[in-house]
């Protein structure tokens, strides 16, 4: 990424070589307030500032849950509907994931846009494809999750719980 960064800014014209570097000294101010805003003024903060890959903190490991307990979906479904009383709107036939965050509105429109899919295609295909739902079971859900006004009201409660215009997005 470096080398191709610094190729194209040698092969720039000098006034494009110029926007080029304000824009990136720009975005590398940008993301320095939102490092100092989440870490804040630490000496991790000045080391990864001039790494390109970022460290984490070295208290922080990773923990596979398969080590714990087996995937399997219909049982972990019934541990979180038991344990955390987990509930999908709509009774949908869907029954391993929750279509009720108002993200995953903006997030299916975002996707939809770039991939010419709606991201809840591509996972109730994967339920599909694994034999854990049928087709025919799936349409109503479909229909629903799709829906301009299901996604559009998603996308409003997102837009105003993020402060930024929903007509943008």
């Amino acid at each position: 990424m470096l080398k191709s960064l610094i190729v194209g800014f040698l092969k720039a014209l000098p006034f494009k070589a110029c926007r080029f570097l304000y824009h990136e000294l720009l975005a590398q101010w940008y993301m320095f307030r939102l490092k100092l805003r989440f870490d804040g003024f630490s000496w991790r903060l000045i080391r990864n500032q001039f790494l390109l890959h970022p460290r984490p903190p070295r208290w922080l490991t990773n923990i596979r849950i398969s080590d714990y307990i087996g995937w399997n979906m219909p049982e972990m479904e019934k541990l979180l509907r038991k344990e955390l009383d987990w509930k999908t709107p709509h009774d949908l036939k869907v029954p391993y994931m929750r279509f009720d965050c108002h993200y995953s509105a903006l997030i299916d429109r975002s996707f939809e846009r770039v991939t010419g899919i709606p991201l809840h295609a591509v996972l109730a295909n994967h339920f599909v494809q694994m034999g854990y739902i049928s087709r025919e079971e799936l349409a109503a859900d479909m229909e629903y999750l799709t829906s301009e006004e299901h996604i559009r009201k998603g996308i409003l409660r997102a837009a105003t719980e993020l402060g930024i215009d929903a007509d943008t997005l």
